[in-house]
């Protein structure tokens, strides 16, 4: 379960800063992880934080991929991860030694990048990574993981850096100097192709190849000549993750181009509702529970009628927003779909017909559905996204957006009204005729509505055989 607190302050020795660099920023700094101090009191001369912050500053406000292709739940789980897979690689023979070498580095680049506690070079103190997802920050140390909204952390750690900064402002010290400078610089990395790399996880191949095939006037990073977090490097990001071919990221990244900016009045006030609502949740509930509950508000908000809200049309509310859809085939099943913004482009769905999901409309709705979440949750103008739909992701966003999805389209509600305790197979299908959604999402809600709890052994049994993790209903 997340929570969601995170803090970091410092205490300064001197109320006037006099002296020289490191004694103008000596004192005692406190970071919290939810309800645990993490660093009680360190002692340290902070306009280290400050160096850290600005040599890092692009990556923590940009990087979201782990490198050498792993995945793990946490940052602070990277390097027990890549040690297990050389370990194995090494011992079947299936990864040389200077494979395992140029991996180590880049972990150990990348742990430089995103661990706080890197700032204090010879002092030794809990780890505490720092790493974008989203529209939010994971930060992980000391066993805790808490997940806050990426603004909120960025303005913290931006404030820190201004309280050092100010100080070193006051002294006339050649290294304060130094620092103030890279400070007031960090926003202002040129761009590069081998830095946009590191950034979006994406192969500079990868990247020289679908940009170069754009139309002219567009590129990776709306033509300014500093990196920046556009729309284009968050699809070039998740069409990499997702495995698509250049051919389908550039078709992509080509429809995004074309989009402008949705200047619809009536979805940027509904969007302040919604977000709203969702500041207004307990911070306690899990991903799935979150997205029941913001279905249930969206479904009274959003459907006008009794008619939509038994067979709710998600590309209606689209084309009533004026958000266009797109179907193109992509030579990936995984994905079925993707939502894409930022800058003065988008939104704009994207729904893959070449997913075997989506040659059914229960499929298609569903993939909709899903990205209607995104769209009135996720969505802050000031952030570029791309969201893929895959198997695979198994984070807090997504599993909000399947259960948001799910409540929808299917509300719980339903089956406790329909269901009368007879064949759990002949209502799974019967529902899912009649409402037009997958006997999947059926029968999860068939599990978790009240008359879960009352379904015999066999009963729970004949849900499995609908479901594609069965062993989840354990």
């Amino acid at each position: 379960m997340y929570t969601a607190t995170f803090d970091l302050s410092i205490q300064w020795r001197n109320t006037a800063p006099e002296g020289t660099a490191f004694e103008a920023t000596e004192g005692y700094a406190s970071l919290r992880l939810g309800d645990k101090e993490v660093w009680a009191d360190v002692h340290w001369h902070w306009v280290d934080l400050l160096a850290f912050l600005a040599e890092n500053w692009v990556f923590l406000k940009m990087e979201q991929t782990y490198p050498v292709g792993l995945r793990p739940k946490m940052p602070h789980l990277l390097r027990c991860e890549a040690e297990t897979r050389w370990k194995l690689g090494e011992k079947s023979g299936t990864i040389l030694e200077t494979q395992v070498e140029a991996e180590e580095e880049n972990v150990f680049a990348f742990e430089y990048r995103h661990d706080l506690a890197c700032a204090l070079e010879g002092k030794w103190v809990p780890s505490v990574f720092v790493l974008r997802e989203g529209n939010h920050m994971m930060i992980s140390g000391d066993g805790i993981l808490i997940r806050e909204k990426y603004l909120s952390v960025i303005s913290l750690l931006n404030d820190l850096g201004d309280k050092i900064a100010e100080r070193l402002r006051q002294i006339d010290d050649e290294l304060a100097r130094l620092r103030l400078a890279e400070w007031e610089q960090r926003e202002k990395r040129p761009f590069s192709l081998e830095l946009a790399s590191l950034v979006t996880g994406a192969s500079v191949d990868f990247l020289d190849e679908i940009f170069s095939n754009i139309n002219a006037g567009v590129n990776l990073n709306d033509n300014s000549p500093e990196i920046q977090d556009t729309v284009f490097m968050a699809v070039a990001r998740m069409a990499y993750g997702a495995s698509l071919s250049t051919v389908s990221a550039t078709t992509i990244l080509s429809i995004v181009a074309k989009t402008p900016k949705c200047r619809s009045q009536n979805l940027r006030c509904l969007q302040a509702e919604a977000m709203n609502k969702l500041d207004n949740l307990s911070s306690k509930l899990s991903a799935a529970e979150e997205g029941r509950l913001l279905a249930e508000w969206a479904r009274e908000r959003i459907l006008l009628s009794q008619q939509e809200k038994k067979h709710p049309d998600p590309k209606a509310l689209f084309d009533r927003w004026q958000v266009p859809v797109h179907n193109i085939g992509l030579s990936h099943d995984g994905v079925d779909a993707m939502l894409c913004w930022g800058g003065e482009h988008g939104p704009v769905v994207i729904i893959n017909t070449g997913s075997t999901r989506n040659r059914k409309s229960s499929g298609q709705r569903a993939a909709l559905a899903h990205e209607l979440c995104h769209l009135l949750f996720d969505l802050e103008n000031s952030l570029p996204f791309a969201e893929v739909i895959s198997g695979y992701s198994d984070d807090w966003v997504e599993k909000r957006a399947r259960a948001f999805a799910a409540e929808f389209l299917f509300p719980r509600r339903i089956c406790e009204r329909y269901f009368k305790n007879n064949s759990v197979a002949f209502f799974i299908e019967k529902m899912s005729s009649d409402f037009d959604v997958s006997t999947e999402v059926v029968a999860w809600q068939l599990f978790r509505s009240n008359i879960g709890n009352t379904l015999s052994t066999e009963q729970k049994r004949d849900i499995k055989g609908f479901v594609s993790n069965p062993d989840v209903l354990e």
